[in-house]
């Protein structure tokens, strides 16, 4: 089963835990999107850099944060009076992950204004995933981009000794 189909079971989500994990055990990758989960925590969680990386401490210095993505996915969060996912919102290449486990849990209303009056009954959807062979990597908005700091035209040492852009 595909997370889209999985989650176009259940109209009360409006938090999701996506994990990619190798054997349906090892951590690879992470997505947390919604207004609760989706919210970068002071210490937020890590994943390995790449795949040599799996199992690695999270004290290692290669690892880096896992997806997290602040927004609505659910149309009750929009402040309708209805409960609708709203898969557009979710990345598609997320969504097409074959569904290794998953369980669900209420979702939190603490702290966020959208959620705070009575009646809400959304829930946290949380996925393990086996690996697609994409790059799911989600860039976040508050981390800085990588700059090539290179002049368009520029020569490259690479070009006069070969190496790094040579396939030798």
């Amino acid at each position: 089963m595909k997370a889209r189909e999985l989650i176009e079971l259940n109209q009360r989500i409006t938090d999701i835990m996506i994990e990619i994990r190798l054997d349906g055990t090892r951590l690879l990758d992470c997505l947390l999107i919604g207004l609760d989960v989706g919210r970068i925590p002071p210490n937020p969680r890590t994943v390995p850099e790449d795949i040599s990386r799996i199992g690695s401490s999270y004290l290692d210095y290669n690892r880096r944060m896992a997806g997290y993505i602040e927004k609505s996915i659910n149309a009750r969060d929009d402040k309708k009076d209805y409960y609708q996912v709203k898969l557009d919102r979710i990345p598609k290449k997320w969504l097409d992950l074959e569904v290794y486990s998953w369980n669900v849990w209420p979702a939190s209303k603490v702290g966020i204004n959208v959620r705070s009056w009575s009646g809400f009954n959304g829930e946290r959807l949380n996925l393990v995933c086996l690996p697609s062979g994409d790059d799911m990597t989600i860039k976040h908005p508050k981390q800085a981009e990588e700059k090539d700091d290179q002049i368009e035209g520029q020569t490259d040492i690479f070009d006069f000794i070969g190496g790094a852009d040579d396939n030798t």
